[in-house]
């Protein structure tokens, strides 16, 4: 059977999903004389290649691009993917090759993240069952684009890279004239790699050597674009060469012949959709052979194995990250190295030349007892650094740490600690240090583990050291990991990015439209940099637990106890202008979770339109002050001025104010790493991760001075506060608004949807804000305002609550009105069925889902049109918010469903539209039609029999066949299928395609609820057992009561068609 072109990963598993168009195979470690391996070296990192362009450029400047301009580059517009092209490449490679070719090539289409296109590019799978070691492929060496052969006699002694990329230019130019013309045409018209990532992307590695290194990489190519003549890059654009020599990074094998390295393309594409290889490449024969590596069955796709030293390099030049991988580097070299220790340890006496020449003695050392590298070329000092998976490190950075700690030692026995003449510390580091190295180098190179009983069985003589040498590689290894998100964030992350764009965050969005989290959307580049970050920080936390004989880092701890001090606070706004009514009382009240929450009740009643309190807006604390610096969200500067208020103590304005704040908070912001997957609701739990991000960054970009000496946990306390409790207001002159106000005494009136009191600001009259009754109050009420139309996603992430019932909640079910339409496809019909190999049934799939989605989108977007059949319950809805309040709500059409099972019309509209076109195209196929075998249903059926029981009985089969529904449609021969044709014909005529819509609708919610690792029944139970009890924190609680809730809005689509 063939595979499914793009399993896309199920929300709660952690999938490696490759996606990228690798087109030169790469092998497993084989040896050198047969292996196609990476390329060992490549030329930024050489001196060589410098040299050869300083010689070209003259040592005149390049100016370098930004990286906004990068990220746009390196598109270069070849034909685009077709079968016809597949077939052609396909026949190019049978002519070509020396054995019967046992794969094929096909068109495929990447899984859509938000804001990216979906382009088409070309993967190869296997047509028949092979066996390991069998042959696919087998290529005389001269088929291979190559760096060597008819290169410009100019261009004989520049980087192997330029060779091969101007060779590829050559030929492109050539056309069809070209023996690789199909080859070239088959190449990816972008090459997803960090090359061509923007900042924001880039920055999403948290890795500083990947930033650097691809900011170097670029600065090459840039320099030897310059460099070159237009003869020499074939008249070709700086774009079209940035992507040539992406596509030779990417796609470039080495092969190490009998006297020099040769480097080729292969023309060969594989899709590298999984962790697992299953191809490799030899040389043998003056041929390129690409055979098996494990049992393959027929139509599954091939995969390639790579073999780069450290995962870094994969990334980079790949743009792959393979969890087998398992090397990260701790430095990029000796110099980042020797800078590390001395902003950590400081330099050895004050002397920065001391500390370097200690430094490079001791890596003179290991470099002499360095064994050459598998190609038995040099291999750079550079890729040495590192750190492998369960404590393996290079012995290189264990010895010039104990080095460094050992001259220490030294320099306080015989020198002490007074600086002492240069020349008299070098002479005496000079004498002694070159045998103790090369000493240190050889009691190092025996032990190359982080395991605390190897350097315990080490010299006595230098068993100290190496334990500050460890202790050292902890500190390195704790400052990579300390980054802006987690281990478990990024998993949860990566689990939310496969439902990308499933829903939003309701119709008011979030209060901070302009945060960062907000206007973030993933990309597919996004995706691997979180993928990268992941695995590089599994290794590195993994190595960190082999410390165990040193130390364990203390955790941050914070002491930030808040007096409830209510009747200071009430005198102190009645001494600041503030006029409360003495109907009103601030309380503390039990909510329906059962804990204490401060509110206002009322004493007495209250009549509609009576005024309640007038609250000074001059009193407002926000942020109207210019100390802060750098680039930061408008609600880390209020947390900020915030922090510095409750500084000043007992000379602050607002002292009694900032003492009723609360400092245990129930937000989601809180949970423990380990409980982010309890959120299970995946556009949530990717903002929630956005979120905590978000702090951890603003903390380090703002000043010691703006958080007034603050530590963290203080600062993520003043942030929830300020999001949790702040409000817009005009507080500045001329009536202007400004952001994330906090507002006296407004902010202890909670929020509900059912609210009693309106606020109206006033800053003409006096600069008051006064809260009025909307309607009549009886005593003992709590009273209630609106924060505005919240969601329960919002009211979770941002204030710590949700509420049952609430009129405004809402759930997207698919990630766009296109997804819906291939989702309905896939789910109602079998057109592609005769398609049995995967180029057939992906051309047809997209040729289907292109003809239905003209006709769909034109419905979804006409939908008011409809008459009252479409838009009853819809309008019953807007009425609802309407009578809240909410006449004007901020509303845009999705697919989405909202409170009380409605339906957004134009999802309907959507399915009902592509429902009637597929009847018409079913019939057109030729076999059994849907029409008629569901015209042949009906016959004898009472029309005005009541469809519930057959409705219901088709959701219960539907219900134990739902996992199906991804790979099994619902035509003739499913379980359920008569069962839906009874449902079918027992409805009018007239509305059956709009029944299918509505069906569709509580399918895919039926299919939702099944992705979630509880059931509600299951939510239900752990509400229960937990309420009231000390078992469970009151964040947890909180997570499963809101998950809870959106399950049973999503239940209650099916429900509403059931009953």
């Amino acid at each position: 059977m063939a595979p499914t072109p793009f399993p896309f990963p199920f929300p709660f598993s952690l999938p490696i999903v490759f996606l990228c168009l690798c087109l030169c195979p790469l092998l497993l470690p084989l040896s050198p004389a047969h292996a196609c391996a990476a390329p060992h070296l490549y030329s930024h990192r050489h001196p060589h290649a410098h040299a050869w362009l300083a010689a070209r450029l003259h040592s005149h400047n390049v100016a370098s691009l930004s990286s906004a301009r990068w990220s746009t580059v390196g598109r270069f517009p070849p034909t685009s993917p077709s079968p016809s092209l597949s077939h052609l490449l396909s026949d190019w490679l049978h002519q070509h090759s020396k054995s019967p070719r046992h794969l094929s090539i096909t068109p495929m289409e990447r899984p859509l993240f938000k804001s990216q296109e979906s382009p088409l590019f070309f993967a190869s799978f296997a047509i028949q069952s092979l066996k390991h070691g069998d042959p696919l492929l087998d290529l005389p060496l001269d088929s291979c684009l190559s760096d060597v052969s008819e290169v410009i006699s100019s261009l004989q002694d520049a980087p192997w890279e330029v060779r091969l990329a101007s060779k590829l230019l050559h030929e492109r130019v050539k056309g069809r004239g070209s023996m690789w013309a199909p080859y070239i045409q088959a190449l990816p018209e972008f090459v997803f790699m960090p090359l061509f990532f923007t900042d924001l992307e880039l920055n999403n590695t948290q890795d500083v050597l990947v930033q650097e290194e691809v900011l170097r990489l670029r600065r090459f190519i840039e320099s030897s674009y310059k460099a070159l003549s237009p003869e020499e890059a074939a008249g070709s654009k700086f774009t079209e060469f940035a992507w040539a020599m992406a596509v030779v990074y990417s796609s470039a094998c080495e092969i190490a012949l009998e006297k020099s390295l040769r480097r080729v393309l292969v023309p060969f594409s594989t899709s590298c959709l999984e962790p697992n290889s299953k191809v490799s490449a030899v040389y043998a024969n003056g041929s390129i052979r690409l055979e098996a590596i494990q049992d393959i069955p027929a139509n599954n796709f091939l995969f390639m194995e790579y073999d780069h030293s450290n995962i870094s390099d994969l990334f980079i030049f790949r743009g792959i990250v393979d969890r087998r991988q398992s090397t990260v580097h701790l430095f990029g070299g000796l110099s980042d190295l020797v800078d590390w220790y001395m902003a950590t340890y400081g330099a050895l006496n004050n002397n920065k030349y001391l500390t370097l020449r200690v430094a490079q003695n001791s890596n003179d050392a290991f470099a002499s007892q360095h064994k050459p590298s598998r190609t038995g070329v040099e291999q750079s000092i550079d890729e040495t650094f590192y750190l492998e998976l369960d404590g393996i490190i290079n012995p290189r950075i264990l010895g010039i740490l104990g080095s460094l700690f050992y001259a220490r030692e030294i320099l306080v026995r015989d020198v002490g600690n007074e600086n002492v003449d240069i020349a008299e510390m070098n002479n005496m580091v000079g004498t002694e240090w070159k045998v103790v190295a090369n000493a240190m180098a050889e009691a190092f190179m025996q032990s190359s583990s982080l395991y605390c009983e190897a350097i315990k069985k080490m010299d006595e003589k230098f068993s100290s050291s190496a334990f500050f040498a460890l202790s050292a590689v902890k500190e390195r290894i704790h400052g990579l990991v300390s980054t802006s998100t987690t281990a478990e964030e990024d998993k949860a992350f990566l689990a939310a990015a496969a439902w990308d764009g499933f829903g939003g965050l309701g119709l008011s969005e979030s209060g901070c439209r302009s945060c960062r989290w907000q206007i973030e959307e993933m990309s597919f580049n996004d995706y691997l940099a979180v993928l990268y970050r992941l695995h590089r920080k599994n290794i590195l936390q993994r190595s960190f637990s082999q410390l165990s004989c040193l130390d364990a880092a203390k955790n941050m701890t914070v002491s930030n106890s808040v007096d409830d001090s209510t009747d200071q606070f009430v005198s102190w706004m009645e001494g600041n202008g503030f006029s409360i009514s003495e109907k009103l009382a601030i309380r503390h009240l039990k909510a329906g979770d059962g804990k204490l929450v401060r509110g206002v009740v009322v004493l007495k009643d209250i009549r509609r339109g009576e005024t309640l309190c007038n609250l000074p807006l001059s009193m407002g604390l926000f942020d109207n002050e210019t100390v802060v610096a750098g680039e930061v969200d408008s609600w880390d500067r209020a947390a900020a001025r915030l922090l510095r208020e409750k500084a000043k103590g007992n000379s602050s304005a607002w002292e009694s104010y900032i003492n009723i704040l609360p400092h245990n908070l129930t937000v989601p912001i809180l949970l423990e790493d380990h409980e982010l997957h309890e959120v299970q609701w995946w556009p949530v739990l990717r903002e929630l991760v956005q979120v905590r991000k978000s702090i951890r960054e603003s903390f380090f970009l703002l000043s010691v001075d703006d958080l007034a000496g603050a530590d963290f946990e203080q600062y993520r306390w003043a942030a929830m506060m300020v999001h949790s409790r702040a409000f817009t207001l005009p507080v500045i002159a001329d009536e202007h608004y400004a952001p994330y106000v906090m507002m006296p005494y407004m902010d202890m009136i909670n929020h509900h949807y059912h609210y009693q009191a309106d606020w109206i600001s006033q800053p003409i009259w006096g600069g008051k804000l006064e809260i009025i009754a909307r309607r009549d109050i009886k005593k003992d009420e709590e009273l209630f305002a609106s924060f505005g139309p919240r969601s329960n996603d919002n009211l979770f992430l941002y204030y710590g609550f949700v509420l049952d019932g609430n009129p405004f909640d809402v759930a997207g079910i698919f990630d766009s009105y296109e997804d819906a339409v291939r989702w309905f496809l896939n789910t109602w019909t079998t057109n592609c069925k005769h398609s049995m190999d995967p180029g057939t049934l992906a051309s047809c799939k997209r040729l289907q889902w292109e003809q239905q989605w003209e006709l769909a989108k034109y419905a979804s977007e006409n939908v008011a049109g409809r008459g009252a059949s479409l838009n009853r319950e819809w309008w019953h809805l807007v009425n609802v918010w309407a009578d809240l309040g909410y006449q004007y709500i901020p509303f845009q059409p999705g697919p989405t469903v909202y409170f009380s099972g409605v339906t957004d019309p134009s999802l309907i509209a959507l399915f009902e539209s592509v429902a009637n076109s597929t009847l018409q195209l079913n019939q057109s196929v030729g076999s059994t039609t849907f029409r008629e075998s569901l015209t042949a249903s009906a016959t004898g059926l009472n029309s005005n029999q009541s469809s519930n029981v057959h409705m219901g009985s088709f959701f219960k089969c539907m219900k134990s066949h739902i996992a199906e529904l991804a790979t099994r449609p619902l035509v003739s021969g499913h379980p359920c299928w008569d069962l839906f044709l009874k449902v079918y014909g027992a409805s009018e005529s007239s509305t059956r395609s709009l029944l299918v819509g509505k069906i569709s609708v509580g399918l895919r919610c039926l299919e939702v609820l099944s992705l979630f690792p509880t059931t509600i029944e299951e939510d239900r139970v752990l509400i229960r057992d937990s309420s009231g009890k000390q078992t469970v924190s009151e964040i947890l609680q909180l997570t499963r009561q809101y998950r809870y809730l959106k399950k049973l809005m999503l239940q209650e689509v099916v429900n509403k068609l059931i009953y």
